[in-house]
C-alpha cells in the first residue's frame, strides 16, 4: 500500500491500526485472562509480583521503555502487560508513544524495499 499511497498515509493507516490492535488485545487479555493468569502465576512468584507492583506504580515510564524496546514481540506484549496491573491510560499513553519510532521505521523500510535490495 506504501509504494502507491506515499509515507504518510501510510504512515497514519499503519499507526491506527497498530494501536487499534494493541488496545483490543489489551482489553481482551484484562477481561478474559487476567484472573487465571494471576491466580496462577503472580501471586506464586515473587518477582513477578514486584514486576507487577513496578507497573502499578509506574506504568508509563515501564510502558516507554518496554515499548521502545525492538527485541519484545508486540503481540506477546499486548498481553503479557494486560494481565498486569497497569492502567489502561498508562497502557495507552505509552503504546502511543512508544510504537510510532518502530512503525515508522517499518513504514519507511516497506516503501524503499525495492530500492534496498
Amino acid at each position: 500500500y506504501g509504494f502507491s499511497k506515499g509515507f504518510c498515509i501510510s504512515l497514519v493507516l499503519t499507526l491506527i491500526a497498530t494501536y487499534v490492535g494493541a488496545i483490543l488485545a489489551f482489553i481482551f487479555g484484562r477481561f478474559i485472562f487476567r484472573k487465571v493468569i494471576r491466580k496462577c502465576f503472580i501471586s506464586q512468584i515473587m518477582f513477578l509480583e514486584a514486576l507487577d507492583k513496578g507497573f502499578e506504580e509506574n506504568g508509563l515510564k515501564l510502558m516507554l521503555i518496554l515499548r521502545l524496546n525492538p527485541l519484545i514481540p508486540w503481540n506477546f506484549f499486548n498481553y503479557c502487560i494486560s494481565v498486569s496491573s497497569v492502567s489502561i491510560k498508562d497502557y495507552i499513553n505509552g503504546s502511543l508513544i512508544g510504537m510510532a519510532p518502530m512503525s515508522t521505521f517499518f513504514v519507511y523500510v516497506g516503501i524503499n524495499l525495492s530500492s534496498l535490495v
